[in-house]
């Protein structure tokens, strides 16, 4: 069965994580509005998405066009132990995945921008002394792609070769 990556991102940050995907499973690479044009719907899909809200960008159009067999989020916040309530909000039913990615305020526009310096001045008022690196993240922008954030999901992949 053949398989590829499809993803929807916003400032880059998801898109390098699916390139890194790519090459390391040697898997084609398609954003989705790409996909929707080239990707049968009996490929099996490995969706990435950056999250705004605690929702998955793309996802419902994904999930409705494609074969998704995982999924994976892309934020801003750190990596948690419990992805319950996120899952839940997304109606996500597959293996999960959270990548921690960053912030690109030059590449971002308007509201989007404006609402995300709101948060982080939210952010800082209730900032514990551990999340200090995430409110340098709010402050100044940043990335934390990273090729060892995608261990645990390619070990899953190939363990799990048909998902």
């Amino acid at each position: 069965m053949k398989r590829v990556i499809v993803y929807t991102s916003n400032t880059g940050h998801t898109k390098m994580y699916a390139d890194m995907l790519g090459e390391k499973l040697n898997l084609d690479v398609y954003d989705l509005k790409e996909a929707k044009g080239k990707v049968n719907k009996d490929t099996e899909v490995i969706y990435l998405g950056w999250v705004s809200a605690s929702m998955i960008k793309g996802l419902k159009k994904a999930m409705k066009s494609f074969n998704v067999i995982l999924v994976g989020a892309v934020g801003m916040m750190e990596k948690s132990n419990d992805y319950t309530k996120f899952m839940d909000i997304n109606k996500i039913d597959l293996p999960f995945f959270y990548l921690r990615g960053g912030v690109n305020y030059d590449k971002l526009k308007g509201l989007k921008k404006t609402l995300l310096q709101m948060v982080g001045r939210a952010f800082e008022k209730n900032c514990k002394p551990e999340e200090k690196e995430t409110l340098e993240l709010f402050k100044n922008g940043g990335s934390f792609v990273s090729e060892k954030n995608l261990e645990e999901m390619i070990d899953f992949i190939n363990k799990k070769n048909t998902l």
